[in-house]
């Protein structure tokens, strides 16, 4: 036992004359990667991660109709009542869907900013002049078929859809995520984004509300029995009253709880942590590189 501790005692001072001997080299190690670590992480862009927490808006389904004057709606093709659950799931596939967020790109504008934004000096936003000449309003990046100088409906979607992160909890809260080399663009995008959807939406009632009221009014020219034209005419008050809500209501679908803030700082990458995880693994490796080479050059010379 008592040789084993000193033959363990004996090893462990071998590695320490051996360290002490490339001193030089195990220490410099560190600060010769972490320079290096640090030029190349000068040139990898910072991306800036907005959020903002909404809440599925209730719904206000006006009067409770009765199951008979609700099922002659149904009949009628006019949706009564209920609609308020099936909107939330809808408008978080609209957001994510091809077809809005290309359309939200050109409709913004942001195509420029999508492709040639180069990084946030802390102030203002740099281009790569190499991608988008602003000077001339031309399209200047090199790039190989299928790709375009100019940026594609399916590379916009391709890009933009990378950028954006929707989460649900299990209360029905949502919150959505956007990134951006950008901290004044990651808000900006993110709070027209909510703005568009809720719009669309409203919209996308509206007019589903208009094709039903013309419906029922034009059904209405048809019927002669009394109480079916009572019906009839609840179903378009009903209809009417459904309209008015959608004009005073902005906020269609998601109400903001905490809206969406300009980070401070980068979520991405971890500069510091990468730096410091590079000179220590430089620091290991090194100092197991010349025991092992030490211990090597010491076999062969007994062989």
């Amino acid at each position: 036992m008592t040789q084993k501790v000193d033959q363990d005692e004996i090893n462990l001072i071998e590695l320490v004359l051996i360290l002490k001997k490339y001193w030089i080299l195990v220490i410099s190690s560190g600060p010769i990667v972490g320079i290096i670590t640090f030029v190349i992480l000068m040139y990898i862009p910072n991306i800036y991660v907005s959020e903002i927490l909404l809440s599925p808006r209730a719904m206000e389904e006006g009067n409770k109709l009765s199951g008979g004057l609700s099922a002659i709606g149904s009949l009628a093709g006019v949706k009564l009542g209920g609609s308020g659950d099936v909107k939330v799931p809808v408008a978080l596939e609209i957001i994510k869907s091809r077809r809005f967020q290309v359309d939200f790109v050109h409709r913004r504008d942001l195509i420029v900013d999508l492709f040639a934004l180069k990084s946030w000096d802390g102030q203002n936003n740099i281009y790569d002049d190499e991608i988008y000449d602003i000077a001339n309003g031309k399209w200047v990046r090199d790039v190989k078929f299928p790709r375009t100088p100019e940026p594609q409906d399916w590379e916009i979607f391709e890009t933009f859809s990378q950028l954006i992160i929707v989460k649900e909890d299990d209360k029905g809260f949502i919150k959505v995520l956007l990134e951006s080399r950008s901290p004044v663009l990651s808000k900006k995008w993110l709070t027209w984004i909510i703005e568009d959807v809720n719009e669309y939406m409203r919209q996308r009632e509206q007019k589903e509300l208009k094709i039903s009221m013309n419906f029922l009014t034009k059904s209405l020219e048809d019927v002669a029995l009394q109480n079916i034209r009572q019906i009839f005419f609840q179903l378009i008050a009903e209809q009417t009253k459904k309209l008015m809500m959608t004009e005073s209501h902005k906020d269609f679908v998601f109400e903001i709880l905490d809206p969406a803030f300009q980070p401070v700082s980068a979520a991405k990458p971890k500069k510091l942590l990468i730096l410091v995880a590079m000179m220590m693994l430089a620091f290991i490796l090194t100092s197991i590189s010349v025991i092992v080479r030490e211990y090597m050059f010491v076999s062969n010379k007994k062989d």
